[in-house]
């Protein structure tokens, strides 16, 4: 599934409005529908649609299905960080429920995109 579908998918499943995304996310909402038949998403906008869902933004990057949040668990934990200063790596890190082996993997994977967004 690309990512776009899933996280058209996640929107629905949600109930969520396609223009609260969006706007959460700080993209249009025609932005939001390209994105939907894309494979691939800028990580600032693909954390801030995922924080606004209540995901954790591993649902999203990860084809396999028994790391996907289950209807029974909270996907999610709220941070009591300032409006637009993200979530940090630990807290992230914390959201995913992985081995240790997928986690350092994921952990160096999330660094290296955040120096390439520092760029």
């Amino acid at each position: 599934m690309l990512l776009g579908e899933k996280i058209k998918a996640a929107i629905k499943t949600r109930g969520a409005d396609a223009a609260e995304v969006a706007d959460y996310a700080g993209i249009s909402v025609a932005s939001l529908y390209r994105i939907y038949n894309k494979n691939s998403c800028e990580v600032k906008y693909l954390t801030k649609i995922a924080e606004h869902l209540r995901y954790p933004i591993m649902y999203f990057l990860d084809d396999e299905p028994e790391n996907m949040v289950n209807e029974d668990q909270e996907p999610y934990l709220l941070t009591s960080k300032k409006e637009g200063s993200g979530v940090g790596m630990g807290e992230l890190m914390e959201l995913v429920k992985v081995s240790a082996e997928e986690r350092k993997m994921y952990l160096d994977i999330i660094k290296d995109l955040s120096s390439k967004i520092k760029e």
